[in-house]
């Protein structure tokens, strides 16, 4: 683990006192973990929370996680500033909602793989909308490539946001959304389903000169929504 700490202290003259600010880095790599991990929230084969990573790469998990909101095989939730790659989960996860073969919740994924199967047993209510936001590699992400997912997904409760590879993509300039396979069956309840993607949104609405290109993403796995709605091959839902 690398984790570098930048102080500033800056002097406000008519007042005559300091602040001192601060600039986390950290990136972890080369890490394994082989014991089965179970938790309520925020729950990871690697990492259960974290605000500062900048990068998680080459990770090694053998276990089964289980939890209930935001459970990955290597990270429950970061923030999106967080970038996973050339990571491989080969175990079961198993949570309610934000639930993925790689995180429950991150930034931007490359070179990801899973091979555990998911499975989501409840939802978690935001607002009036229930939701799973349940991915072979994420639930939730700001971009994704060059991931594959091997093993099938069961969402059993009507919890929205369910794809082979997320859940839930929130894109923003700089996103990507290319080069990713399905190759697991996905058995859900709910609304919001699709074989690479559940949900894509566009995030930046104040820049009009970017383009989200969906671009060589290839599902193989056979998807059934017994009652929902917006079920595609690739994405089931896409909005500007």
């Amino acid at each position: 683990i690398y984790y570098s700490r930048i102080y500033i202290y800056t002097l406000n003259p008519l007042i005559h006192y300091s602040y001192t600010h601060y600039i986390h880095s950290v990136t972890i790599s080369y890490c394994s973990n082989k014991k089965s991990i179970s938790g309520n929230n925020c729950v990871g084969g690697i990492l259960g929370y974290a605000t500062y990573v900048d990068e998680i790469s080459a990770f090694e998990n053998t276990a089964d996680i289980t939890g209930n909101n935001y459970v990955g095989g290597y990270a429950g939730q970061t923030t999106t500033r967080t970038l996973i790659q050339l990571v491989e989960n080969n175990n079961k996860i198993t949570g309610k909602a934000y639930v993925g073969g790689i995180a429950g919740s991150t930034g931007s994924l490359k070179g990801c793989i899973n091979n555990g199967t998911i499975i989501s047993s409840g939802v978690l209510v935001e607002g009036s909308t229930p939701v799973a936001c349940v991915g072979g590699i994420a639930g939730y992400a700001t971009s994704i490539e060059n991931c594959t997912n091997n093993s099938d997904i069961s969402v059993a409760t009507g919890g929205q946001f369910v794809g082979g590879i997320v859940g839930k993509l929130q894109a923003s300039k700089g996103s990507n959304f290319k080069n990713c396979s399905n190759n697991g069956d996905i058995s859900s309840n709910s609304s919001y389903v699709g074989g690479i993607a559940g949900y894509v949104k566009a995030s930046d609405t104040s820049s009009s000169n970017w383009i989200l290109q969906i671009d060589n993403n290839e599902n193989l796995g056979i998807i059934v929504s017994l009652s929902g709605n917006y079920v595609g091959g690739i994405a089931g839902y896409i909005k500007d």
